[in-house]
């Protein structure tokens, strides 16, 4: 819907009616002195043909220095970098769940030990996101994204180094969550800074399945890379010649997105970003200018509590406690079956290596983007009740689709691995007849299910501009606390109480419960009429 600007002539004269110009309106009437650009500030009308629409935000004079006015090639080149960053952001959260059992192995810890490495950075970057949204409020985003890539290539290089010392291998993987919960923190931020309202969903839905595909993909070839004597010391490897090139790109591509744009005159909205340089400049100026525009010095401003607890605020919503309670069990079940894979079959009677274990995330991969693309198209068309832009259908798909993948995989290979004569203990002995297509397959409609999701969370994106990345922010901290909770707990889970397939169908059941008492949820939602409600509510608490 909000692609409209992108579509023909004949189209657009249909699609403008739907444009939430009251809504576009309100938000610029909220806008208070000295609030960072990415807020509606002001609007502009536009005229194409015979339609009318509302360009917002309304665009400065100082077009060197409000990233509104960049050139189409900067504005690009800052979303390939921020796309290269969130690439290596979802290799580092999935980096080790084919290696897990390895990991235990080499450093003589348990299991759980082992998939604390990638628990504990979760619950870490919940935290360091939350803090970063808050500190780019006085001192910008640029400082902190460059900042926070630094830090993950360092941690990366400690990472590899470590050959004998858990505690030392732990730190690294700590520092590394504080640098990825800080660049998450502020992603959407700096993309909603850059372009205008009407660009911004598609540029979120290219983010989603950048983290999509290296979220759920990198396994495949971490796997493959880990099969050798070095095991996942190459794939660290392998991540710090990408991470490198992120770094490199946050340094000299992607300049200072915040930008006070109260404090500069506007101007009439342009077709053509306005130019600051001469008609004929030479190399050597062209090369200060730009390196002038990438702002090296913080970005500061006053700190006005105002604003900076914004992020705060947004914990206090209904939007954000109901996203998450629907959401929130399926994501965090994914995760949590993606680092006990290597209990389950890097054991005997499967005693399958890393590469065999990547393997298995190939359908994952697939299905993930496979389902987002139209959950994401879903979403986007208007519902009946305009009060939301949560649409109660996807919200359905993605439970459903949750609750097939967690049971079937937890059934499947309950059946599998335990031989008749074996049921009453539930301990690991057959496997004989698993098939490892089937395991992939039952993954990945879990995963789906968790990206279906993933569009739910999203929805407030494309509500309100600032209101709905504050929201999402906050639902962001909740649930990768929570998956740092699941990623060590269920391999615990499933080691523990009668065995381990035992444990991992008890743990299917609980998390299948607790998702039908959110899709009956969210129908008696829809059909009491509570969705108004509770988003009027929300707009009350952030305009506190």
């Amino acid at each position: 819907m909000m692609g409209f600007l992108q579509k023909p002539k004949s189209v657009l004269k249909k699609n403008l009616s739907k444009v939430p110009i009251r809504s576009v309106l309100q938000d610029s009437e909220k806008v208070g002195d000295g609030e960072p650009a990415g807020r509606l500030q002001g609007n502009s009308r536009m005229k194409l043909g015979d339609a009318d629409g509302v360009l917002a935000p309304r665009s400065s004079s100082d077009g060197a220095r409000d990233p509104l006015n960049w050139p189409t090639w900067k504005k690009e080149t800052a979303f390939f970098t921020l796309l290269l960053s969130t690439a290596v952001v979802g290799i580092l959260k999935t980096l080790f769940v084919t290696t897990n059992s390895v990991i235990a192995m080499q450093y003589n810890v348990s299991y759980m030990g082992a998939t604390a490495l990638t628990g504990i950075p979760f619950i870490v970057a919940a935290i360091s996101s939350l803090g970063s949204s808050i500190l780019s409020q006085a001192i910008g985003k640029r400082l902190i994204h460059c900042l926070a890539g630094i830090l993950m290539l360092l941690a990366a290089l400690w990472n590899m180094h470590v050959m004998e010392s858990y505690a030392q291998f732990m730190a690294s993987r700590i520092f590394q969550g504080v640098g990825w919960g800080a660049f998450e923190g502020l992603v959407m931020m700096s993309v909603r800074d850059i372009f205008f309202v009407h660009e911004l969903p598609l540029r979120f839905n290219i983010l989603s399945i950048t983290s999509l595909f290296f979220t759920w993909g990198s396994p495949i070839l971490g796997g493959y890379l880990s099969q050798n004597r070095a095991s996942f010391r190459t794939a660290i490897m392998a991540v710090i010649i990408i991470q490198a090139f992120s770094v490199f790109f946050l340094l000299f591509f992607l300049p200072e997105t915040s930008f006070l744009r109260s404090s500069s005159p506007t101007t009439p909205i342009t077709s053509a970003p306005i130019s600051t340089m001469t008609s004929n400049p030479s190399p050597s100026s062209l090369f200060r200018t730009y390196v002038s525009s990438l702002r090296f010095i913080p970005y500061t401003q006053p700190f006005k509590a105002h604003t900076a607890l914004r992020p705060l605020r947004a914990f206090t919503t209904p939007s954000t406690l109901l996203t998450f309670l629907l959401t929130g069990p399926t994501i965090a079940s994914a995760f949590g079956l993606a680092s006990s894979l290597s209990l389950l079959f890097a054991v005997m009677p499967t005693l399958l290596f890393p590469s065999y274990l990547g393997f298995l995330f190939i359908l994952p991969a697939i299905l993930s983007i496979c389902a987002f693309i139209p959950a994401a198209f879903l979403a986007s068309r208007p519902s009946q009740k305009a009060s939301s832009p949560i649409n109660p259908r996807v919200v359905v798909l993605g439970i459903i689709l949750g609750i097939a993948g967690i049971l079937s995989f937890a059934l499947y290979t309950t059946s599998k691995l335990t031989p008749p004569n074996s049921r009453a203990t539930g301990f690991v002995s057959g496997g004989s007849q698993l098939s490892l297509r089937v395991v992939s397959l039952l993954l990945g409609i879990l995963v789906a299910g968790a990206a279906v999701l993933g569009v739910v969370a999203r929805a407030d994106l494309h509500a309100e501009v600032e209101d709905g990345v504050q929201v999402q922010n906050a639902w962001r901290v909740c649930q990768d606390l929570l998956s740092g909770i699941f990623i060590m707990a269920v391999p615990g889970w499933v080691q523990g109480g009668r065995g381990m397939v035992a444990g991992l169908k008890e743990f299917a059941i609980v998390v299948a419960v607790l998702q039908i008492v959110g899709l009956v949820g969210v129908v008696g939602w829809e059909r009491g009429g509570l969705e108004g409600r509770r988003w009027r509510k929300r707009e009350r608490l952030l305009e506190v």
